[in-house]
This record gives structure tokens, sequence and C-alpha cells, in this order.
């Protein structure tokens, strides 16, 4: 019977991995999430051959044989407090997760994440990972382990629910699975209409037309495939070698934005190269007496890099590219703060 690709399903957990190489325990992975488009989960395989060797007596192979295996897939979605906590929590490493108000709103959770220290030996340079199940048909249904957020990026635009697009890779590991697909989580989306910006003091949320905030770990994708690191078959070096780690070698965070203004400030700022503090904030429906589901997205030391002029229908518009710096006060480039009713993330 054909299978249409709106039915595949996906399973997900908050929880992490206890180490790289150990799957959640099925009753773990119990979240599910709408997603636009119907990618299912690569999981190529490399092979080898010895069809340009020589002392065959012709230029045909006579074998074929397993080299790696590998997993990734990229995804988007309408940005709700509870998928943009999971996603940043997993492509950051470090979350502190605290109640406003344990005993007026219990309901309520406020989840501060940031890029992780790979630099301090306690922490190391191996992102968390987590454990994802993918119902492709009823007859189908894979367990992918060791998956990493490698990149996310945050957008809006008018009229719009914001969006959240990320990347995920694995370590090529799969096995079928019986888990019975759980339902979508309840969750809340932030849209246009609630978001608040302001560069420095100076509030620009009525002139802004759209922004992209991103965020991208670089990997050691082939340092994974080292002595030891197993194979897709455990103890069946037939079967194709799989990743036994995935360090981050280098972070890169990125943010623009476009928008309508009658005076020159952005221009100053740029040609000045004046210091500035960036903050986004994006509100969503109510949780808890005054809480409501929200993003806010601190960028503490911000200089505009570049500010071309565009057009707008007939009004001109400001095209800004930003250069993100670090800051020593909070010990890191970026801070997200999402407020949801999600007790936790990454435990």
């Amino acid at each position: 019977m054909e299978q249409r690709d709106v039915a595949i399903k996906t399973a997900f957990s908050t929880k992490k991995q206890s180490a790289y190489g150990t799957k959640l325990a099925d009753v773990d992975i119990d979240k599910a999430h709408p997603l636009h488009g119907s990618e299912n989960i690569e999981n190529p395989f490399e092979k080898f051959d010895d069809a340009e060797q020589f002392g065959k007596g012709h230029e045909f192979p006579t074998y074929q044989k397993n080299l790696t295996a590998d997993s990734r897939v990229s995804r988007s979605a309408d940005a709700s407090s509870f998928l943009l906590g999971w996603v940043m929590a997993f492509g950051c490493g470090k979350i502190t997760t605290s109640q406003p108000d344990s005993s007026g709103s219990p309901n309520v959770y406020e989840h501060e994440i940031k890029p992780m220290n790979i630099d301090d030996p306690t922490v190391g340079k191996q992102l968390p990972v987590t454990t994802i199940v993918e119902e492709i048909t009823s007859f189908k249904k894979l367990l992918f382990r060791d998956m990493l957020v490698s990149e996310f990026t945050i957008s809006g635009e008018l009229k719009k629910q914001l969006q959240l697009a990320f990347s995920l890779i694995g370590s090529g590991h799969y096995e079928n699975s019986t888990l019975t697909m759980p339902g979508l989580t309840s969750v809340s989306f932030l849209k246009m209409p609630g978001v608040s910006f302001t560069v420095g003091t100076k509030n620009f949320s009525p002139e802004l037309l759209n922004f992209s905030f991103g965020f991208k770990n670089e990997l050691a994708e082939d340092l994974g495939y080292h002595p030891g690191s197993g194979f897709l078959t455990s103890g069946d070096p037939s079967t194709p070698q799989i990743r036994g780690k995935l360090p981050v070698t280098k972070r890169s965070v990125n943010f623009s934005f476009e928008c309508l203004t009658e005076d020159n400030d952005l221009r100053q700022y740029m040609e000045l190269n004046a210091e500035k503090a960036i903050t986004l904030t994006a509100e969503g429906s109510t949780i808890e007496n005054s809480y409501k589901h929200k993003l806010v997205l601190s960028l503490p030391k911000t200089w505009i890099k570049a500010v071309p002029l565009g057009r707008e229908g007939n009004f001109l518009k400001y095209q800004v590219e930003v250069k993100i710096g670090w800051d020593a006060t909070s010990g890191a480039p970026f801070v997200a703060t999402i407020t949801n009713d999600v007790a936790a993330y990454l435990n």
C-alpha cells in the first residue's frame, strides 16, 4: 500500500543520554511536535571496493565492503517555547532552570541557556546527545541514538509565527524500534506581534520588519570514527563503523535584521563602532498568573557591522548586519532565557 510522506511521525525526549553510545529508554521518548516538510532522518553508508586496484586483470570490482555509517537531518517548525528550549538546550549545552514563583505559579519554569565552556576540562567538548524514534511507515520504525543539535536559526517576519530551523547529527547507529508513538505535546507558539526589540536603549519594535539569529557548532565529524568506536552491529566488523564521539571544535553566532526608521542612529552606531546591547523578547500565551510563554534573547555586546539601504515597497529600509562580541560578565556571546511549563531539559 502507498505511504504518504505526511504520515511520518517523530518522537523525542527532553532528556539527554547518560553517555554517547547509550540510548534512552523507550519510556523517556515521549514528546512530539509538528514540523514543516517531511524529511526523514538520513542514514547513508560509506563503502569501498577494489575497482581501482591492480593485479585483478580488469577494471571491475570483485568486492564491496562497508566503511562507515552516518545519521543526520535538518528540520524546521513554527517556534514554540517548548521546542525553542529543547533545540537551544541541546545546541548550546549549558542550562540553568529555576522557578520564579514556585508556590504561587508552580507550573512556570525559567531556563537560562548559553553556550557551554568547551575549554573547561570538567565540561569537555562533547555536546549532550539524545535518542529519536522515527516512524516512516506502520511497518518501519527506527531508533536513532546519539543525536546532537549542530546548528539552529530563529527568525521572524511581519504577520507570521516565529520560525525555528535546526540540524541534527548522530553516530550513525540505528535499530528497529517498537515504541508506541506519543501524541503531540501541548505547546504555545510565539508570534511576531508579540516581539519587542531594542538596540541599546532605543526601541526599534515599531520599525522592525524581520530578524534572524543563528548559532552553529563546528564539529570534528571524522574524529568520531576512532579505533574502538564500534560497529552498527556490535562486534561485527563487516557492518559499518559508527562514531564514538562528536566533539565541538568552534562555535559561531550571527544576527541580522531589517527595519524602517526615520533617523540615522544605526548608521551612526556603525560609523562610531558604538558598543550596544541588543535584546529581543517574544511573548506568547499565559501560563499562570502574570507569567507567559516567552523567549528573551540577550546579546550584551554588539556592534553594527553593515547598514546598506534597501526598499520595502515605497519606503526605505535598513538591512542591518550585527557583529556579536564576547561578554565577560555573562561568560558567553549571548544568553537566552525561555519561560514555559517544562520542568527540565537535559535531565
